[in-house]
């Protein structure tokens, strides 16, 4: 099974637009926002961004698809996970067909 079989099999048919009180593990870009809408934004424009989490005030987002896990609010604080799942779509796409090379016995 080649990696864009195991995505399009395995993984996309899991993978969610949206999760409340999720942790997805987004962290390589951070920044201070006013609003989920503001940071949704921030990852559309940048073409790299496949994920991000929005705690209440930081945007946090990732190039790289990570599942993470449940978090349990803090008081008023909450965690919303998002999945460009276009953007995974797109990728898988392009990753275009291929011929494995299996090991030959000896």
């Amino acid at each position: 099974m080649t990696f864009k079989e195991v995505f399009e099999k395995i993984v996309r048919p899991i993978l969610p637009q949206r999760m409340e009180d999720w942790d997805n593990l987004s962290g390589e870009d951070r920044q201070p926002v006013a609003n989920i809408t503001e940071c949704r934004e921030r990852c559309a424009a940048n073409s790299g961004c496949f994920q991000l989490l929005y705690d209440g005030a930081d945007c946090k987002l990732a190039w790289a698809l990570s599942i993470g896990g449940k978090k349990d609010p803090n008081g008023d604080q909450h965690w919303i996970s998002e999945w460009n799942t276009t953007r995974f779509d797109e990728w898988a796409e392009k990753q275009g067909a291929c011929t494995p090379k299996w090991p030959q016995p000896h």
